[in-house]
Order: structure tokens, then C-alpha cells, then sequence
């Protein structure tokens, strides 16, 4: 379970039409040739703005995975249709720090912990415009001996979020997760546990829905 805060692209684009070539080319990284070096992996909406920064010119040298040799831009069929003025814009990239802020409520999710039992957590996370997150959520365990349990979940400080792909993006937490158990044993003490929150990433269904790598959907709270 990644931390519940934590919060496909296959088949052939040639048998899938246009519209999955086309989405299949967003998602292919190109190397370019900038200041007498190797610059990227650039995605295709990446480098038609280099293009209009002046960067990447008809001649620039591009590669890409399955080319055998570098070759000017023009000549490779998606980046060189970036200077084909008859074309429409590709659309703007989603600028993902902004896309996260709010809060997003996770689906329960049924997991297993080792020596306590299975159960289904759930969970909130808050993402604010100054770079920090606050996370609360619960386990709602049946011990071996059919009892139930409740743990709870906390994880509060910064966060980044970096693009990955024009419908997916990571986030990487700064803060660790705190699990607190409660002892079953009213004299007894709580048991609390800390661990680091490894980086998630998440793929956008809509612009309210998201769904990290293990399936797991959040959905914003409007």
C-alpha cells in the first residue's frame, strides 16, 4: 500500500489508428543536440518549445530509442512535422504543482499487514500552494482472533512534483509516514511506527481523478 496520499500505454499504434499513434508519440523521449552536447530526454510538447525558443532548428541533430544514428530534426517524421505551421498547437502542458493542490480522498484499499491482520484503509491527503501536504487516514484491522482494530495514519511536511509524462507525474513526500496502533491493553503503550514515504506516481483520469501506479484511485473533494 503506498501510503494511500500516494497516491498504459500498449498495443500497436499502427492498428490503433491515428489517435494512439498520436498519443503514442507524446510519449516518446527524444534526445537533442544543444551547445555541443546531448541534451533531454524531451517529450514531443517539450521540444516544440524549444522550437519556438529558437533551439531546435530543422538541422539540430535529434535521436530517439530504435534509430541507428542522429539525424536533423526535419528529417525525423514527429519532430519534424512540429514545422509544419499548418498543423494545430499541440495542446498546453499541464502544469501538474498547480493540478494537485486541494484535497483528494482515496477509494478504500484492502491490504494485508504482516502479524496484524487484513484491512481497509482509507485516507485524505491536502496539497497547499506553498509546497506542503498533510495526510490522515485510518486501517481498520480484523486481528487473527477476529478482534477489531483501528490504526491510524499521519504524514505532514513538503513535497515535489515533477512531470512525467503529459497525463502522468511524481510526487515525492518529505515527511515520513506515523502509524500509531493502539495497545489492546488499557495500561499497555501504543505502538507507533515511522516509515519513509517512497515517490508516487499517478496518472490522470480527468481533471478530478487520478490513479496512482497500483491502481488505486483518488478523487478531488470539490
Amino acid at each position: 500500500m503506498r501510503l494511500l496520499i500516494a497516491f498504459l500505454f500498449t498495443g500497436l499504434a499502427g492498428l490503433a489508428g491515428p489517435e494512439a499513434a498520436r498519443a503514442q508519440a507524446e510519449r516518446t523521449e527524444y534526445y537533442m543536440a544543444h551547445a555541443g552536447r546531448e541534451a533531454g530526454p524531451y517529450f514531443i510538447d517539450e521540444l516544440r518549445t524549444r522550437m519556438l525558443m529558437g533551439r531546435l532548428r530543422r538541422d539540430t541533430p535529434v535521436w530517439t530509442t530504435g534509430m541507428a544514428a542522429w539525424q536533423p530534426a526535419a528529417e525525423v517524421p514527429e519532430v519534424g512535422a512540429l514545422f509544419d505551421p499548418s498543423l494545430p498547437p499541440i495542446p498546453k502542458e499541464r502544469e501538474f504543482d498547480r493540478f494537485v493542490q486541494g484535497t483528494w480522498t482515496s477509494e478504500p484499499v484492502t491490504t494485508e499487514l504482516p502479524g496484524l491482520g487484513r484491512g481497509v484503509a482509507t485516507g485524505q491527503t491536502v496539497f497547499r500552494a506553498d509546497g506542503t501536504y498533510s495526510f490522515t487516514g485510518q486501517v481498520s484491522l480484523t486481528d487473527a482472533a477476529g478482534a477489531a482494530r483501528v490504526m491510524t495514519l499521519a504524514s505532514e511536511g513538503g513535497y515535489t512534483v515533477t512531470r512525467k509524462a503529459p497525463d502522468r507525474f511524481e510526487i515525492v513526500f518529505a515527511a515520513p509516514l506515523v502509524m500509531t496502533l493502539p495497545s489492546d491493553d488499557p495500561a499497555g503503550t501504543d505502538r507507533v511506527e515511522r516509515t519513509e514515504v517512497p515517490p508516487a506516481e499517478f496518472e490522470v483520469i480527468d481533471d478530478n481523478t487520478i490513479r496512482d501506479a497500483q491502481g488505486t484511485v483518488s478523487r478531488r473533494k470539490i
